[in-house]
């Protein structure tokens, strides 16, 4: 039996929401039935294709893997900018891009040392990008002129930062619906955990206990979405808003010392309550903390629609 397999990075969940938004306008400035939008769940920044892999080389694999990510420090990668592979009348492929990293490449360098893909021309080939989505052949030329144009206006659009603390080896399957499955995540630290091992706690448990805590202090409109089968970057979203910049930073701070001090989890922590949008990255369960006015503009509720509404505290 074998696995189609690659090495990637995930994206922090502003980067993320930037990118959606992003891609939805892309969609509405590009509405050519021959593009085919990649979902927005599958989303990630590709080290290495590694192709059908044999069930029995997976455990040494993720050994040279884990060799890997201990000579790598956590660093900070830029999203940024747009573009296309193919050429002005032919466009093949949309993506978004990254800032240069010496970091990035270093990261690359390692793992496709790892895992015996190291070529010379291989370094001078990494492209880093995003792709959002693909282009048919059969897209005439007037149009992929215009997809063209379009994306060179928008080359210095920025996306946000990513913390790059980790990378996964993920399983793909060619089907239709084009599904990708977290099979392990390489810590810097060389840490390696398995999905749905890696944590004490249920996703869905932590998730409550981070409403009880909101809702202790105050926050409002409390939302908790399990996301099971719809997302791959995550498990859970809860969402809460909170009425002044102060208690946002506060609400913020004190669930990420909670969770820290009852069950040694780390979050990692983009905005303030000045921004009027804070997000506690837990991997598995994502907070969003809103004022009131971001968080009816982003209307995250409608853009996960069909995800499971687990608990609404008003």
């Amino acid at each position: 039996m074998k696995k189609r397999l690659f090495v990637a990075i995930k994206l922090s969940q502003s980067t993320l929401d930037s990118l959606i938004s992003f891609q939805k306008e892309l969609k509405q400035q590009l509405p050519f039935k021959g593009i085919r939008w990649v979902d927005p769940s599958l989303f990630h920044l590709t080290l290495q294709f590694i192709g059908d892999t044999d069930v029995n080389q997976i455990s040494p694999l993720n050994s040279s893997l884990e060799c890997a990510a201990r000579n790598v420090k956590p660093f900070d990668l830029t999203f940024e900018g747009s573009g296309f592979f193919g050429s002005r009348m032919a466009v093949r492929t949309i993506w978004a891009g990254t800032k240069p990293s010496t970091e990035l490449h270093q990261l690359f360098t390692q793992v496709i040392e790892s895992t015996g893909f190291l070529r010379l021309e291989q370094q001078a080939r990494f492209s880093p990008h995003l792709t959002l989505a693909r282009v048919s052949d059969w897209v005439s030329k007037e149009e992929n002129v215009l997809i063209s144009k379009n994306l060179s206006l928008q080359e210095s659009q920025t996306f946000g930062i990513t913390q790059v603390a980790s990378f996964e080896l993920i399983e793909s399957s060619l089907t239709p619906l084009d599904r990708c499955t977290n099979l392990f995540t390489f810590f810097s630290c060389g840490k390696i955990t398995k999905k749905n091992r890696g944590v004490l706690l249920e996703p869905i448990v932590l998730a409550r206990e981070i409403v009880n805590i909101l809702e202790e202090k105050f926050a409002e409109e409390i939302l908790l979405l399990d996301l099971k089968g719809i997302s791959d970057f995550t498990d859970c979203f809860v969402i809460a808003t909170g009425s002044s910049e102060r208690l946002l930073d506060s609400l913020a701070t004190f669930v990420k010392e909670e969770i820290k001090k009852q069950h040694g989890y780390n979050a990692s922590v983009e905005g303030s309550g000045q921004t009027g949008w804070v997000i506690l990255d837990f991997g598995y369960v994502v907070v969003h903390l809103f004022s009131s006015e971001l968080r009816e503009y982003f209307d995250l509720e409608s853009l996960w629609q069909n995800a499971k509404i687990v608990l609404s505290v008003q």
